[in-house]
C-alpha cells in the first residue's frame, strides 16, 4: 500500500482509491449547487434586474422613435402656418397642431426622465448586489 492511500480502501486493479470518487462527486455537487447561499442567489438576481433596468433605461433614452414623430409633426405645422396666412378657417387647426407639438415635446422629456430614472435604479441595484456579495 502506498503512503498516500492509507486509511482508504484500495483495490490492486484500480488506479485510485475507492472513496475518492464519492468525494469528488460531492465536491463537484457542492461547487455547482451547495456553495452558493441564498444571499448569493439574491445578489445574482438583483444584479440581473439592475442590468436589465439599466439597459432598458438606455434603450428608452436613446430610442429615436419620438424624434422622427416630432420632426414630421413640426414639418406639417409649418405647412399649416403658411396656409393660415391665406385662409382664415385654418387658424383652429394651427392651434391644435401647436398643442400637439407641445404634447409630443413633453412626451420626449418624460421619456428621457423615465429612461434616466431606470438607469439610476439599475445602477443602484447593481451596487447593492455587489455590496451583498462582499459583506
Amino acid at each position: 500500500m502506498s503512503a498516500g492511500l492509507r486509511g482508504t480502501a484500495y483495490h490492486p486493479r484500480m488506479t485510485h482509491a475507492v472513496g475518492e470518487d464519492r468525494i469528488g462527486r460531492k465536491v463537484m455537487a457542492m461547487l455547482l449547487f451547495g456553495a452558493l447561499t441564498m444571499r448569493d442567489y439574491m445578489a445574482v438576481a438583483m444584479f440581473a434586474l439592475g442590468f436589465v433596468a439599466c439597459v432598458s433605461g438606455l434603450w428608452t433614452m436613446l430610442g429615436r422613435e419620438y424624434q422622427q414623430t416630432l420632426r414630421s409633426i413640426s414639418a406639417q405645422s409649418h405647412r399649416l402656418h403658411a396656409r393660415a396666412l391665406t385662409e382664415v378657417g385654418v387658424v383652429p387647426v394651427i392651434d391644435a397642431a401647436s398643442r400637439l407639438v407641445d404634447a409630443v415635446n413633453q412626451l420626449v422629456r418624460t421619456a428621457m426622465g423615465v429612461g434616466a430614472f431606470l438607469c439610476l435604479v439599475g445602477v443602484a441595484l447593481c451596487v447593492i448586489a455587489f455590496w451583498m456579495t462582499t459583506v
